[in-house]
C-alpha cells in the first residue's frame, strides 16, 4: 500500500505588503505549515514534490527539511492556468479569478481568465498521478499544491461529476490522505485535515470568501498596473 500526502500551501500575501521577495508564506503562513511539519514527523516521507510556484515550493521545503529530503518541482502541479494576460489591468485580472472561483455560472469547461479549463485541470493532475504511480522507489510521498488543482486531484480519485466540487474544501496548509492499493485503485483517508485548527473552529467562511477579500485589497493596492510578461508579476491566486 502507498500513500499520497496532498497538500494545499500555508496562507501567502500573493506578493502583497511586507512580501517583497516574491510570492512567500505569511507569519501565519508559516505556523501552519510548521505545525503539519511536526505531525510529519511520525511519517517516513521518501518523495516531496511540489508545484513550482513559490508558495508551494517554500511549503514544501519547510516539511522536507526536517526529513533532509528535496524538493521536487512538477510542472503538473501548478494552478489552474490562465493566458493572454500581457496588458490587462492587474485590478481586472484578480476581479475575473474571483468571478471564476465564485460564480455559479461558471462550468467545468469556462476558461479560467482566457486559458485553461476545470475539465482540462483535471486531465493535468490526474497526469500527475499516473505517473507518479509508475515511479518505482517509494511508500510515502509528498505533493505540495494548489486549492483548485487539489479540488480537481480529489474530484478525479473520487469520480466527482459537475456540480459535486463546491462541496470540497481545501484550507491553507490542509493535508488529504490518498492510498493506493492493488492494481493503483485509490482509497481517500483523509480530507482537508488541518493540523494548526484540528476541528476547525476558527474556519467559519469558505476559503474563496477569504481570497475575494485578500484579493480584492491587492488590486485597490495594484490599481492602474498592467501585466507585462516577464517582469514580476504577482502570482494570482
Amino acid at each position: 500500500m502507498r500513500r499520497l500526502y496532498l497538500m494545499r500551501h500555508g496562507e501567502t500575501l500573493y506578493l502583497g505588503r511586507g512580501s517583497p521577495d516574491g510570492v512567500d508564506l505569511t507569519p501565519e503562513g508559516l505556523r501552519q505549515i510548521t505545525v503539519a511539519a511536526e505531525l510529519f514527523d511520525a511519517v517516513r516521507l521518501d518523495l516531496v514534490v511540489a508545484s513550482p510556484m513559490r508558495r508551494a515550493m517554500d511549503t514544501a521545503g519547510v516539511i522536507a527539511a526536517r526529513q533532509r529530503l528535496t524538493v521536487e518541482p512538477v510542472a503538473d502541479l501548478r494552478e489552474i492556468s490562465p493566458e493572454g494576460l500581457d496588458g490587462m489591468e492587474v485590478a481586472e485580472i484578480f476581479s475575473q479569478v474571483l468571478r471564476f472561483f465564485s460564480s455559479p455560472e461558471v462550468t467545468w469547461d469556462t476558461p479560467f481568465v482566457g486559458g485553461e479549463t476545470f475539465r482540462q485541470l483535471v486531465v493535468r493532475v490526474m497526469g500527475f498521478v499516473e505517473a507518479l504511480l509508475g515511479r518505482a522507489g517509494w511508500t510515502n510521498a509528498l505533493a505540495v499544491a494548489h486549492g483548485g488543482a487539489n479540488m480537481a486531484l480529489l474530484a478525479g480519485v473520487l469520480g466527482l461529476g459537475e456540480g459535486e466540487i463546491p462541496k470540497l474544501e481545501q484550507d491553507l496548509g490542509c493535508i488529504n490522505a490518498i492510498d493506493f492499493g492493488e492494481s493503483d485503485r485509490a482509497l481517500v483517508r483523509l480530507i482537508n485535515h488541518s493540523p494548526h485548527d484540528p476541528l476547525k473552529s476558527t474556519l467559519r467562511e469558505p476559503s474563496f470568501a477569504r481570497l475575494r477579500n485578500l484579493l480584492e485589497a491587492r488590486g485597490r493596492e495594484l490599481a492602474g498596473m498592467r501585466w507585462r510578461t516577464g517582469e514580476g508579476n504577482p502570482e494570482l491566486y
